[in-house]
């Protein structure tokens, strides 16, 4: 018997035990036969042999094998065997994460194929889409899967519906199609062909193809993302499908509250468990997570795991990418090809280290001025007053306000980045400045206390002066006041809180100035905290109402009604005096006369009232015979009562705070639950509330832009849609303008509230903008 009969006897024998499952025989006997066998016979015993290693998981050992199968096949001047190796290369440069050489590969055979075989050149076209939209190449993705869907569309017409095989490699063409579609931010276009998939998939049993499809639905930003993306985590569980498994977790890490992401993203990283490329997107979801949770150390920890998974994968494409120059340079490419392996690797490695930069630089930095956040800005601090004594500033902007109102926010975002300039170019090494929000910036001067007084003054002489604003001059003037650790305090906050307090009695003096902290600052105090009672026993204080209006028709149905103190002829704010009033236990006193006054001033009107309570109201348990004396007296029915709370309150004791609003809400009066978004409450306490509505914060306002981002949007749409699926009326804040107001209306906000509908009037105002007549 010849070599070319016992090699043929041979892969006879390595078919029959691969479609055994007997991998390992016929890995032996796939190798003995390619070792008697030459030209097109030879590379189809490599050609087994590396399907038999791929299916073993041994991606690497099967490079190895086609890369040989490839010479034997040029050499022999098989064209379409070497296109098929090539497709074959494709597939196992896929499988080991290596996207570029996956591309390159496939292109090529796709290339020479459509002249040869239409329909093998669809699938790889189909394939190859899937390959570039991970590239992030989405438009030539999109047209490399619409060519390969027409062609299988058309073959499917031939050989008529029982065909499943081509079925499952039309609808994958679909799916990659929509990937395309969703990349290039066409949503609705991604979600339609999703949908038709995930049916006829079902409806074929073609589970694969189900799963793709749950999870393709689960990335779209629509209010039923997360039910397809728990539904595919179900199903990929339920068959051992790993790859869904991870990703479908990964994507569930970017909703609900930052808790519940990050134990979905622990899911993941615990699925993903030698899989490295998912691990380490695991990862970066689970540092999301923990970022959003002020968790900053674990958030730092495991973007630093994500990064060294991804060097170590870098390392690997490298080495395999440096074997297949060696393979190459028989081939005459090997120093091309070298250098496109190195700007690769550069390139990747450079994406990486950016990527993770900017996700530390969001972690611990303001995005409007760069400079640091006040909590990073605290981690630092507390360092430095355990080795030895520092001066600690609060700087504010003295009349912003008149900046925002007269010129715009943007010119106010301007000019808090220009006195952000000033400020790192007026410091020193070693000295540290950081925004603590809104026009608020604080100092870390380290050193003794005399040398940090007279830095604090420099700096402060250094960042005044005029700015122009939109060809307008403004003159700066800043209020500085510092405290000195340890002198004052021992901590970086109380530091903080004694600085603020010293900058505050220095804009009630005329502003402009540095502000020592000193032993007079409590005699101010206790001067403010004595005039508080007085006000509180005379009820000396006003409210304020801020129309609550219905968006689209701009009707006025309610009003937030907000407590006001005019104090030695100047407004308190209420940051200042509702915590003295915390303090002293005068909160539960002060909610009562509030809900009393807003009763009897809303009930003639015939509108909602609205009125904040303090966690210390709902706790004490004082708040139902507060609310019961209010109606009493003033005759307003209690459905028309609305009392706010936030998230955080209803964390404190959830059992508690359940039963008092089961009280209320018994008794008619409705729930609404105040900055909605900001805090960490559980979805699933939220939906067994009492609730009728949900204020979203004015930080998410920023989604009714048109050109915000994708992500913003998507958010603010998906609050919304939370809400409405919990049957729960949204209240949008901070809305102060026609086109916000427009945009709130389209996205689906039932009410509005901010100072483009209103600003918070007295009762006065809020009687005649009704047709009320007023007594004189």
């Amino acid at each position: 018997m010849t070599d070319a009969q016992q090699g043929a006897t041979l892969m006879q024998r390595a078919r029959r035990a691969r479609d055994h499952g007997e991998l390992e025989q016929a890995k032996h006997l796939y190798r003995a036969a390619a070792d008697l066998l030459s030209g097109t016979d030879r590379v189809r015993a490599l050609n087994g042999l590396a399907a038999c290693l791929s299916m073993q998981g041994n991606d690497a050992a099967a490079q190895d094998v086609l890369e040989e199968a490839l010479r034997v096949a040029v050499e022999a001047g098989e064209e379409a065997l070497t296109l098929s190796i090539r497709s074959n290369l494709g597939a196992v440069a896929l499988n080991t994460g290596n996207l570029e050489v996956a591309a390159e590969h496939l292109g090529a055979a796709l290339e020479g194929m459509q002249a040869h075989d239409p329909m093998r050149a669809a699938v790889l076209a189909s394939n190859l889409s899937a390959v570039l939209s991970r590239l992030g190449e989405h438009e030539r993705a999109l047209v490399l899967a619409l060519d390969s869907l027409r062609v299988l569309e058309d073959a499917a017409q031939r050989s008529g519906p029982e065909d499943t095989e081509l079925l499952g490699l039309q609808l994958s063409a679909e799916t990659n199609a929509a990937f395309a579609e969703s990349g290039l931010g066409r949503t609705a276009e991604a979600d339609a062909r999703y949908r038709s998939v995930l049916a006829r998939a079902t409806s074929h049993k073609l589970l694969a193809l189900r799963l793709r499809a749950l999870l393709g639905l689960g990335r779209c930003p629509t209010p039923e993302a997360r039910t397809f993306l728990e539904t595919a985590h179900r199903e990929a569980y339920e068959v051992g499908d790993a790859e869904v498994i991870v990703e479908a977790a990964i994507a569930l890490a970017a909703h609900g509250d930052p808790a519940e992401r990050a134990a979905w993203a622990e899911r993941a990283r615990v699925a993903s468990a030698g899989r490295a490329t998912l691990q380490a997107g695991a990862l970066r979801a689970l540092s999301a997570a923990h970022r959003d949770l002020g968790q900053h150390a674990a958030a730092l920890d495991a973007l630093e795991q994500a990064m060294q998974l991804e060097e170590r994968t870098l390392q690997q494409r490298r080495r395999n990418r440096t074997a297949d120059l060696e393979r190459a340079h028989a081939l005459g490419r090997a120093e091309a090809e070298r250098q496109a392996a190195e700007r690769a690797r550069e390139q990747a490695e450079q994406q990486v280290m950016a990527h993770a930069e900017r996700l530390l630089h969001l972690t611990t930095h303001d995005q409007l001025t760069g400079l640091l956040n006040a909590a990073a800005w605290h981690e630092v601090a507390r360092r430095a007053l355990g080795v030895g004594g520092a001066t600690v500033g609060v700087m504010d902007l003295d009349r912003f306000k008149v900046v925002n109102d007269t010129l715009g926010h943007a010119a106010g975002d301007e000019l808090l980045a220009e006195l952000a300039r000033r400020l790192r170019g007026a410091l020193r090494p070693g000295e540290l400045t950081a925004r603590m929000g809104g026009d608020e910036f604080l100092l870390l001067l380290p050193g003794p206390r005399i040398g940090g007084q007279k830095r604090a003054a420099e700096i402060l002489a250094a960042i005044q002066g005029p700015v122009t604003l939109r060809d307008r001059t403004v003159e700066v003037q800043m209020s500085l006041g510092v405290a000195f650790g340890p002198d004052d305090a021992n901590t970086s906050e109380r530091l903080v809180s004694l600085a603020d307090a010293a900058m505050y009695r220095g804009k009630r003096a005329g502003g402009g100035g540095l502000t020592l902290h000193a032993g007079e600052a409590g005699e101010d105090l206790l001067e403010l905290e004595g005039a508080l009672v007085q006000a509180l026993r005379a009820w000396t204080f006003t409210l304020a109402h801020q129309p609550i209006v219905r968006a689209g028709t701009g009707e006025l149905v309610g009003v937030e009604s907000l407590l006001r103190w005019r104090w030695q002829d100047r407004f308190i704010g209420p940051n200042l005096f509702i915590p003295l009033l915390e303090q002293r236990g005068d909160i539960v006193e002060a909610t009562a006369q509030v809900l009393r006054h807003a009763c009897l001033e809303a009930a003639p009107l015939g509108i909602d009232v609205s009125v904040n309570i303090s966690a210390r109201d709902l706790h004490d348990g004082f708040v139902m015979n507060a609310v019961k004396a209010a109606v009493a007296e003033s005759g307003l029915p209690p459905g028309r009562l609305v009392l706010e709370l936030t998230e955080s309150m209803l964390l404190t004791d959830p059992g508690h705070a359940s039963a008092v609003m089961e009280e209320l809400h018994e008794y008619g009066v409705r729930i609404a639950i105040d900055d909605f978004g900001t805090g960490y409450s559980s979805l699933s306490l939220l939906a067994k509330l009492p609730v009728t509505r949900v204020k979203i914060d004015r930080s998410f306002i920023g989604g009714l832009a048109p050109d915000a981002p994708h992500r913003e949007r998507a958010v603010l749409e998906g609050i919304i849609g939370l809400a409405h699926g919990l049957n729960l009326a949204t209240v949008l804040e901070g809305v102060e303008t026609q086109a916000q107001l427009d945009a709130a209306g389209l996205m689906g906000a039932d009410l509005i509230q901010g100072y483009f509908t209103g600003r918070p009037m007295p009762i006065r105002d809020l009687r005649a903008r009704l047709g009320f007549p007023n007594d004189e």
